[in-house]
């Protein structure tokens, strides 16, 4: 039977039998993990795994971080400190409640109704298959910037873009749908790409899930910082 003795960072396997070779693994990090495999003739064999730090961990999983940041970032931005100003066409033309004092109620149901949309087509997506996907997530989560200046077409209260609003709440509610898909599937998918990028180690997979988290409040920090900003730049107080 194999016997392990470890002393520091030295790691000395061998047999009880005392005819076999001493073995001695000189460990460089308490991340690296050795395993022994007993062949036919007791002749140990040592396994390690690749010595992965925090930094190794981020570069392997930067770009689900950096597609996570940018979704969140982009999303507080605009929602709801945008949509939340936004008002149907038909506002005191009528009595119907959702196109007058609702209408906000009905933003978050719309945004929140995509999210989940996006969430639930996540799950037929193959991750697995689909090529360079970590980079694909970083250049859609990036075309998302382009929802800041179309989200002044709609009309808005106190919008300084009045000269270019499309009167229309198809286009309206449209928008808002899209911006919820978006978000809640770049979201899934970006957290179910990043374990595969990774060998399936508690420690190593811990890591990177701490990663993973504080980019998502990151993302949720500097987008609600931002949106205080894009008010102010949708209703004019801020010229380009």
């Amino acid at each position: 039977m194999p016997i392990e003795e470890q002393d520091g960072s030295n790691i000395e396997i061998f047999s009880d039998d005392d005819t076999s070779p001493r073995q001695t693994y000189q460990g460089g990090s308490t991340n690296r993990e050795v395993f022994e495999v007993t062949g036919p003739e007791d002749d140990i064999v040592l396994v390690q795994e690749e010595n992965f730090d925090t930094v190794s961990i981020y570069k392997a999983v930067s770009g689900p971080v950096w597609s996570i940041w940018l979704t969140l970032f982009v999303t507080l931005t605009i929602f709801p400190t945008w949509t939340s100003r936004l008002e149907s066409i038909h506002k005191c033309q009528n009595h119907v409640r959702l196109q007058n004092d609702l209408y906000v109620a009905l933003t978050f149901v719309i945004f929140n109704l995509g999210d989940l949309t996006g969430r639930l087509l996540s799950n037929k997506v193959d991750v697995a298959s689909i090529g360079d996907l970590s980079k694909k997530l970083v250049l859609i989560a990036l075309a998302r910037l382009l929802f800041g200046p179309i989200f002044f077409l709609c009309t808005a209260r106190d919008s300084a873009f009045q000269e270019v609003v499309i009167h229309s709440d198809i286009f309206s509610i449209l928008l808002q749908y899209c911006f919820g898909i978006t978000n809640g599937m770049l979201l899934s998918l970006s957290f179910m790409h990043a374990p595969s990028l990774l060998p399936s180690n508690a420690s190593v997979q811990g890591i990177a899930s701490t990663i993973m988290n504080f980019s998502l409040v990151l993302g949720l920090l500097c987008g609600s910082f931002f949106s205080f900003g894009y008010v102010q730049l949708g209703t004019g107080h801020i010229n380009l």
